[in-house]
């Protein structure tokens, strides 16, 4: 078969016309595109297609290479030669063969990932791709990134740094090192020149918009933070490749990292919940007694307010177990059998503020359930007050406290005091469920 017949007729005329320049008019352009190998052949045939017919028409001495952006492999590459002799599409694929038919193979050989398994579905190792095309690609001079990939870090030998279920990183992440974190930053300077285009189209679906303004918010930041620009996110393959065309400048974006070193996934509550424990109306009657061994529905929630004195990074800890001997959940323990740990935002995932809400799974007796407060980090001279709320069945009480800390401990001792049921310091307090819920 002609490898440029074969391409050529997915080109879309309209947008990706030829724009030939002569020799020296202009600098000349180093693009790398990186495919993911988790997803079907025809999608990834799909893709490849799309991408061939854009780089074809790209301006004499503009160099493309491809990436394998999973296993971050060198796929090939694609040079638009200044020879005139090069002008039409078919002659640039008969020079550029090898690169093209390593680009269709590795879209042949693509195999989808099962649903809820990892790697996610169109999973690239973002971070490990960006450090490799930083080091490789550009050293300082512009160069245009394409991505086409889910924006959802997903490593199996790293689950618990998943993006899946609602989860992102918190911006604590981007104070750390490398070693500690498949966020951290070692060198603010290593993607320096790198215009980012993340073409998300396909891959699985963020549970909500939240997540997905929190997921474009994250890279952007990641990014940003080590000398790169994020031009381009978006699911239409289309538009981002006419962004590249045309040398789109990134948006004008407000987001700023938020203080504090927290190494926490986030987890954001489903949309299907209409009001969270924090926006309900609170009981005037106490929990019926009859309700408290065997109680249905019950979330564990905690906010808190800040003062003119306090750090701007003050920040509370809600640590909640089912029952005596069941695991911890808090923010670096987000789901076990008994339930899920979530952040419930106030608006959005911009703001610097966020409930803590715990969800339990089936009947909780109260009697047994084990709740604590840590203040984390931050400076209040005196003290932090907030309120902890436990709703059962749909009833939600409150329960106003004040603690006596002024500076965090880190969350040391934490799940040692909610177990022992006695605090070592004045950052952790033991809360009564029964108190809160009016019972005691």
């Amino acid at each position: 078969m002609n490898t440029a017949s074969h391409i050529r007729p997915y080109i879309q005329a309209a947008t990706l016309s030829m724009a030939l320049c002569a020799p020296g008019l202009s600098p000349a352009r180093d693009l790398v595109v990186a495919f993911s190998p988790h997803q079907s052949p025809a999608q990834a045939k799909a893709e490849a297609k799309s991408v061939l017919n854009f780089v074809v028409d790209l301006e004499p001495g503009d160099r493309v290479t491809f990436l394998d952006g999973y296993a971050i492999t060198s796929l090939g590459t694609f040079a638009v030669p200044t020879d005139p002799r090069y002008q039409s599409p078919k002659a640039r694929v008969a020079k550029n063969r090898a690169g093209v038919g390593a680009v269709m193979g590795f879209a042949q050989r693509a195999k989808p990932t099962e649903a809820g398994a990892l790697p996610v579905a169109k999973a690239v190792s973002l971070p490990k791709l960006l450090d490799h095309i930083g080091r490789n690609h550009g050293h300082g001079e512009p160069v245009d990134v394409l991505v086409l990939g889910a924006p959802y870090y997903a490593d199996p030998r790293e689950p618990g740094f998943a993006m899946v279920d609602g989860r992102f990183p918190s911006d604590g992440h981007l104070a750390h090192r490398r070693g500690e974190t498949p966020f951290g930053i070692d060198d603010p300077q290593a993607y320096t020149g790198l215009r980012v285009h993340l073409a998300t189209g396909g891959s699985s679906p963020a549970q909500h918009s939240r997540h997905e303004a929190a997921l474009e918010r994250w890279w952007s930041l990641f990014i940003t933070a080590q000398g790169g620009a994020l031009v381009s996110y978006s699911s239409d393959l289309p538009s981002v490749l006419e962004r590249i065309r045309t040398q789109a400048q990134p948006p004008k974006r407000s987001d700023r990292v938020q203080p504090g070193n927290k190494l926490e996934m986030i987890r954001l509550r489903p949309v299907h919940i209409r009001r969270s424990i924090h926006e309900r109306a609170l009981s005037e009657s106490p929990l019926p007694e009859a309700a408290l061994e065997s109680a249905q529905d019950v979330e564990v929630g905690l906010s808190w307010t800040g003062c003119a004195a306090c750090d701007p990074d003050l920040d509370l800890d809600l640590y909640v177990a089912a029952k005596d001997g069941a695991k911890v959940l808090y923010f670096g323990r987000t789901e076990t059998d008994q339930g899920v740990f979530f952040k419930d935002y106030r608006s959005s995932p911009e703001t610097t503020g966020a409930y803590e809400t715990v969800a339990l799974r089936g009947a909780v007796d109260l009697h047994g359930l084990r709740v604590a407060i840590n203040h984390f980090s931050g400076q209040a001279p005196g003290g932090v007050a907030g309120q902890v709320r436990i709703a059962v069945a749909g009833a939600t009480y409150g329960w106003a406290f004040h603690l006596r800390s002024t500076d965090g401990n880190g969350g040391q001792g934490v799940v040692a005091a909610l177990e022992a049921g006695r605090a070592q310091g004045p950052q952790t307090l033991l809360i009564d469920p029964l108190r809160v819920v009016g019972r005691n």
